[in-house]
């Protein structure tokens, strides 16, 4: 062992290393390169591991490995943190953060498919370890501040590279959910700011736009978050909670969250926030029976008994034509919407739209939530 390393390993092996590592830096740089010496060199210091012992060994085992790590990997592995180090510092600003997580997962994407085709299989974990720390962990401000820029643009896409890339790091979620619930928070008030005059006086405005920022967000959790859903669920319902106890038509009407209690979901404060302004009404200039009975209908045509047959009927074409439309909705909504869109013909009982969603449900229309029991999706 001693004399091939002083024969063989300290010049021959030392310049078939060198050669090799500066193939897989130019296959880096994007050139292309024929890969199959590297995978033969590789090969052969794999062979020399099991030779030196003269014995068959596993092939994971270290005495089997120890010419190709000791000879290749080491210095493999630490050219690839100086090539991707050098990399990663041209990323300075959170505008290029498109950009810069497309190339990353591009990269972990081609390291794994180098380790696959000419490396040997152990080197993998140690390799991804280092993308991680040098591509990810040591730039995670840049990128929690390009996830602020992503989220203000509405770039679902980029959302969901970046959601993946920071699922590598341990913990670098927890960060980016405080930045969706700050940045949910803040589109909500700067909203509920802008139709605050109307809103005071006519209540379907407020309602409309409550729902309407409640399900862009859902929605974009659902497409964006996946392996997270029901935690960041959490956090809109938290946010949703936040800006409605707080803006400019609660205040001015005397009505919050707090009235309902703290721990309250926000698809539930929804539901909840009419019967509050109603037992209030002498505090407020909010007509929200009017507003209730007006809010997204849509008409059903040609339903004009109110046999408990057609009413059944009635209650599963409205709910089908909601969640045709909205895709994603609560449980809690979604009852809303029914009883007020069918409130000029009959006004159902609670009872009975929760027995014609769950019989919808049975029946393959709808389905729920794997993450959250609470929210319903439309089947197509």
């Amino acid at each position: 062992m001693v004399k091939w390393k002083e024969v063989i390993g300290e010049t021959f092996g030392t310049r078939m290393t060198r050669t090799c590592l500066d193939c897989i830096e130019n296959e880096r740089k994007h050139e292309t390169i024929d890969s199959e010496p590297i995978k033969v060199v590789i090969e052969s210091y794999i062979d020399l591991g099991d030779k030196l012992y003269n014995i068959r060994l596993g092939e994971n085992n270290p005495k089997k490995l120890s010419v190709y790590k000791e000879y290749f990997e080491i210095l493999f592995l630490r050219e690839s943190e100086q090539f991707y180090t050098c990399e990663a510092a041209k990323f300075t600003s959170a505008d290029l953060i498109s950009e810069y997580i497309k190339q990353v997962a591009q990269r972990l994407t081609e390291e794994e498919h180098r380790v696959k085709s000419y490396l040997h299989s152990s080197t993998l974990g140690s390799l991804l370890f280092i993308l991680d720390d040098v591509l990810i962990r040591n730039k995670l401000d840049l990128i929690y501040a390009g996830a602020e820029f992503l989220l203000h643009n509405d770039k679902k896409q980029d959302l969901t590279i970046l959601f993946d890339l920071l699922s590598r790091v341990p913990g670098a979620i927890e960060k980016l959910k405080e930045i969706v619930e700050k940045h949910i928070y803040l589109t909500g008030l700067q909203v509920i700011e802008n139709i605050a005059e109307t809103a005071l006086t006519d209540a379907k405005v407020y309602i409309t736009k409550i729902i309407k920022i409640y399900n862009k967000y859902l929605f974009l959790i659902h497409e964006c978050f996946g392996g997270e859903r029901s935690s960041f669920i959490g956090v809109l319902n938290s946010a949703c909670s936040k800006f409605i106890n707080k803006n400019a038509i609660t205040e001015a009407s005397g009505i919050s969250t707090e009235a309902c209690g703290a721990s309250i979901k926000s698809a539930e404060l929804l539901a909840r926030y009419s019967d509050i302004v109603l037992k209030t009404s002498d505090r407020t200039r909010i007509n929200f029976n009017k507003a209730l009975q007006t809010i997204d209908k849509e008409t059903t045509k040609g339903v004009l008994n109110t046999t408990d047959k057609d009413r059944k009927h009635a209650v599963d074409l409205v709910i089908v034509r909601i969640m045709q439309h909205r895709k994603i909705l609560s449980h809690t909504i979604l009852v809303q919407e029914v009883t007020d869109q069918l409130r000029d013909r009959f006004l159902p009982e609670i009872s009975l739209i929760q027995k014609r969603i769950e019989d919808l449900t049975d029946r393959g229309y709808l389905k729920r939530n794997s993450d959250d029991m609470n929210i319903l999706e439309y089947v197509a």
